[in-house]
């Protein structure tokens, strides 16, 4: 669930209760674009043209050959070992179904594949061997788990001269690193260091460089998060790939890897932002690939969901203006994260909402509860709420000038399209305008402006409706009946005795005589 904000007290009334700060949405959109956006594991396959040329020389092994196919990769004459090894990697390569498991089931399969690739005697064989492994360890996590005794080969062959062998290594690692058991032995045993060495080291070529930065993105990812210590030298390196990189593919999954660290705690953070990366990352969130502005988004809302020293930083340096453009994606998802990247904000200091009063972003926001989907209604909702919570009442003001009674109130009506958490935070939202409210009117001897626009809008009935027999004893029947009770209890009280007395009077006949 969320957090609260760090050093930061509700003010008024309502100081039992702090806007949130939240990380909980994140987890969903990365759900959404795990396949999509960085694939946890890539089978490498063959290209057509050679698959056609090798078959015409060797035919694919049949499963029930795999036995002697495994047995003649041990060979003493080192032709043949590469025969039985290329066709058994090619077996693996095929696009649909390959049969990982059966390949397995041979005893001896994965002995073989690993003494081969320690046959530096024969650096063509070591790389067919080390392909299959690659293509074993793309598929289920039973046998990614099988297979994981060949990892210290691998990390021998990182080490090599040959590039190509470099290569294919790095991306069986990859791989292996998908499995979060793996990865936590993988980062323990310094295989981020064996990653930084290959990028790092000579002139890589840029297959090279997408691969390992795809890997080193895949031993920063899932939960648990990784401890930082074990983690902390990508940072820099995935910096420099964002400031000196215009290669797509590599800015996504390095901007993947900063977001999945910035997962973290306030020591990542604070990690991330000495890097001086953040203005090339605020810069990518105008890119024209909306993978791209995704993962940047992720990373810098991750980082304003912390502390507000940190929120500030990324403020300072222009972030308001760049969430402002995103509005205007075709994405839901996009404009979903910016508005949990907002509510982050609105949950920061007086200041922090004052500045993102003065950006103009709050228009779209209230466009946003108007009409949207369910999703982006949700977290548009929480933006009026830290906001409401965290405002001063001039700033409460500017809110009500928006217009942001009137969405909310829709949210909370049947057939208005807001799920149920939308509901709950909804009527968050309108108790900590009301209490606002009353702030505002003891201090100008006037009335509750909150109420007013709350009455004309038809937002009390909406919310009586909500305290049904149907809804009894759940969240939202609870929070409706609060508010009436707190904010309306007395002229519910008066209505219903004015009820009484017209009864009493219009006696037996059902008529009132005046």
């Amino acid at each position: 669930m969320a957090f609260r904000s760090m050093g930061t007290s509700k003010q008024g009334v309502d100081q039992d209760k702090n806007a949130e700060k939240r990380q909980e949405a994140a987890l969903s959109l990365r759900k959404q674009k795990r396949n999509q956006q960085l694939e946890q594991k890539r089978a490498r396959q063959q290209n057509p043209e050679d698959d056609a040329a090798a078959a015409a020389d060797e035919p694919l092994p049949r499963v029930d050959e795999l036995p002697l196919w495994v047995k003649e990769m041990a060979n003493p004459d080192p032709v043949n070992r590469k025969k039985a090894v290329s066709g058994i990697r090619r077996l693996l390569s095929t696009t649909e179904n390959p049969p990982v498991m059966e390949c397995l089931a041979v005893p001896e399969a994965l002995p073989v594949l690993d003494a081969l690739m320690k046959d530096t005697a024969h650096p063509d064989i070591q790389f067919e061997a080390a392909w299959a492994l690659t293509n074993i360890a793309s598929g289920s996590t039973e046998a990614t788990r099988m297979a994981q005794v060949c990892i210290p080969a691998l990390g021998q062959l990182m080490q090599s001269p040959v590039e190509d062998l470099r290569e294919q290594a790095v991306w069986a690692i990859g791989n292996f690193s998908a499995e979060r058991d793996v990865r936590d032995t993988l980062l323990q045993e310094g295989y981020m260091g064996l990653l930084i060495n290959v990028v790092s080291g000579g002139n890589p070529r840029i297959t090279t460089l997408r691969t390992a930065t795809w890997a080193m993105t895949n031993l920063c990812r899932g939960k648990p998060i990784p401890q930082f210590h074990l983690i902390k030298g990508a940072i820099p390196v995935f910096a420099q790939m964002l400031m000196q990189s215009s290669d797509e593919e590599m800015l996504q999954d390095a901007a993947w890897g900063l977001s999945y660290i910035c997962d973290g705690d306030a020591h990542a953070h604070q990690a991330v932002i000495d890097s001086n990366v953040l203005p090339r990352v605020l810069a990518l969130l105008s890119w024209q690939q909306s993978e791209i502005q995704t993962a940047t988004l992720r990373m810098v809302g991750n980082i304003v969901s912390g502390t507000e020293g940190h929120t500030q930083e990324v403020l300072n340096k222009g972030l308001l203006p760049k969430l402002h453009f995103l509005f205007e994606s075709s994405s839901s998802a996009i404009r979903k994260s910016v508005l949990w990247t907002l509510s982050n904000i609105t949950a920061g200091t007086v200041a922090q909402l004052q500045a993102v009063i003065q950006s103009g972003v709050f228009r779209p926001v209230i466009s946003s509860l108007e009409g949207d989907t369910a999703i982006v209604k949700n977290e548009a909702a929480w933006v009026v709420c830290n906001a409401a919570c965290m405002g001063t009442p001039e700033q409460v003001k500017f809110l009500l000038g928006e217009g942001c009674v009137q969405p909310l109130v829709n949210c909370l009506k049947k057939g208005g399209g807001a799920s149920e958490k939308t509901i709950k935070v909804a009527l968050d939202a309108l108790d900590k305008l009301m209490r606002k409210g009353e702030i505002i009117a003891q201090t100008s001897g006037g009335t509750n402006p909150t109420r007013e626009r709350l009455v004309e809008c038809g937002g009390v009935d909406a919310i009586e409706d909500l305290v049904t027999p149907r809804q009894r004893a759940t969240a939202i029947y609870e929070k409706a009946e609060q508010f009436i009770t707190t904010h309306f209890e007395v002229e519910r009280e008066m209505t219903e005795d004015v009820d009484f007395d017209l009864n009493v009077a219009a006696g037996a006949g059902g008529e009132i005589g005046f």
